[in-house]
């Protein structure tokens, strides 16, 4: 196996798609096949033992028994620790690993987080990322939207759902039990473009007529969704066990996850709101 996999690295080559053509090909020393379906697996076991070493250093957290320092999905990680030196400390870990093995980026001591989290459990500072970037992706439609001298409905609803919307729903299935009007307020604006309105017109009329479902029920739907996994999952998944430690903690304090949760869900089933 190890001989077939090495024969389809050696001499490997590429070709880049430009202007409707093919460029030359050149030799591609490191990395593994774009698109190719062993690359997965390929990049699992190289990062094996990074998560090795993640692990021996002890600056996890613990959920009952089990210590957990790190998630991968694909290729992203996830570092956690219970207190600021320990997440440092991990984070030197994957840039000198990514150092060794030729992984390091431009700079290798920034590392951008996907949600901020406090102990307060605001996220502010996350929804304000995300209409930052949000912004740019509808200023991004509203450029195309009038370079192509309108668009119809169906392509512009399309290209809303495609470009903008995973992003203010990013991660929304676990901050999204409050009302953000920053993350309505860019729906609108996409809104005002289609219909060519002014700001003075009503909310109500240009929702209407657009048919949009607000940005907060649907993020409200992804949280019920969340929660409708996690009650599937067995007792031996770590997100399972989370799961049941908040709903635990749910009795004791009022601002949960689980609380919330059973707050979006007790709202689905009286409206019927699913879509």
């Amino acid at each position: 196996m190890y001989k077939a996999i090495k024969s389809t690295y050696e001499k490997l080559q590429a070709a880049v798609h430009l202007n409707g053509s093919l460029t030359d090909c050149f030799l591609v020393e490191a990395g593994v096949r774009q698109g190719d379906n062993l690359a997965p697996t390929l990049f699992a076991v190289f990062v094996e033992d990074l998560v090795t070493e993640i692990n021996r250093m002890g600056k996890g957290i613990n959920i009952g028994t089990d210590s957990l320092s790190c998630l991968l999905y694909a290729d992203d990680i996830v570092l956690i620790s219970d207190t600021v030196d320990g997440l440092q400390s991990l984070l030197h870990c994957v840039t000198n690993w990514s150092k060794i093995w030729r992984l390091e980026s431009r700079n290798t001591d920034l590392f951008r987080l996907g949600l901020v989290i406090n102990e307060h459990l605001d996220y502010k500072v996350t929804t304000n990322e995300l209409v930052s970037s949000g912004s740019r992706s509808v200023g991004s439609l509203v450029s195309k939207y009038f370079a192509m001298d309108g668009m119809y409905f169906d392509t512009y609803t399309k290209i809303f759902d495609s470009t903008v919307l995973p992003i203010l729903e990013y991660g929304s299935d676990v901050w999204g039990h409050k009302h953000y009007d920053s993350l309505e307020r860019l729906q609108y604006r996409a809104i005002r473009t289609f219909l060519g309105v002014s700001l003075t017109t009503p909310i109500p009329a240009i929702t209407g007529d657009m048919g949009w479902y607000p940005i907060h029920h649907r993020i409200q739907v992804n949280i019920v969704r969340l929660y409708c996994r996690l009650v599937k999952l067995p007792d031996t998944r770590i997100c399972r066990k989370v799961f049941l430690w908040d709903q635990t903690m749910s009795t004791r304090y009022r601002d949960t996850w689980f609380n919330n949760a059973k707050i979006c869900l007790i709202y689905a089933y009286s409206t019927m709101y699913f879509f």
